[in-house]
């Protein structure tokens, strides 16, 4: 068992087959954080194609500058866009077994990703790529990049149906006292702030040294109340 860092995103894991399928969690959603440095990449270069065109606006046909480079130098053609938006869609099939409850605001994290990143935008890359289709924005066409917000929204109410009905956990979770907790609040602040790392070491010695004190009264107050009970059994 590891110990738990106070987040929700952090939790016991139990034996090997536990730990196998926590495993098997963990790479089903790897594909999520690579379509999402994808969709990084596809807006950089949406604003590459902005910034040489001299930022057109097709509903005027004006632009902010003159540009002799038509729109766009780097085309974002929709089949991209469209098998980026089915990542959701496979990571929910895949990672569909193995969650447990434990798992339940990692599904939550996943379904904003789905319900935000993935569903805005395949609508915004359509609005700007332009392709032949029924569909329009102004007196351009949409491009087909719009089918990968279906998909999108279709893998959030699938992520939901499962979170909702996620079985109960067989791996008992820990409970932490007050001092095991401030550890485990200090572990994770120190991830991220150097202040709280520089003085990590200081501080942990300090909760050890208010918990043996707490040990050390209890005992004594412990054996106060068993002398006294003596006595008057006496």
């Amino acid at each position: 068992m590891k110990r738990r860092s106070g987040s929700p995103f952090d939790y016991d894991v139990g034996d090997k087959a536990d730990q196998r399928r926590e495993g098997r969690v963990t790479r089903a959603l790897v594909p999520v954080t690579l379509a999402i440095m994808v969709y990084g990449a596809l807006i950089a270069t949406t604003i590459l194609n902005m910034l040489v065109s001299g930022l057109p606006n097709p509903a005027k046909g004006t632009s902010a500058w003159q540009s002799d480079q038509p729109f766009p130098m780097i085309p974002v053609a929709s089949w991209l866009v469209i098998a980026v938006s089915c990542v959701p869609l496979l990571s929910t099939v895949l990672v569909w077994r193995s969650v447990d409850e434990r798992h339940g605001p990692l599904l939550t994290n996943e379904m904003t990703f789905f319900f935000t990143i993935f569903t805005v935008m395949p609508l915004g890359f359509a609005g700007v790529y332009a392709e032949p289709s029924p569909f329009q924005n102004g007196d351009q066409p949409w491009g087909w990049h719009w089918i990968g917000s279906i998909l999108a929204l279709i893998a959030g109410f699938a992520l939901i149906a499962r979170r909702v009905t996620l079985r109960t956990t067989t791996v008992p979770q820990r409970e932490f006292g007050a001092f095991e907790a401030e550890r485990i609040d200090l572990l994770r602040k120190a991830r991220t702030s150097r202040r709280v790392r520089a003085t990590l070491h200081e501080r942990l010695a300090e909760v050890d040294a208010r918990e043996a004190a707490t040990t050390a009264a209890a005992a004594a107050a412990a054996a106060e109340r068993g002398a006294g009970s003596t006595q008057t059994g006496v």
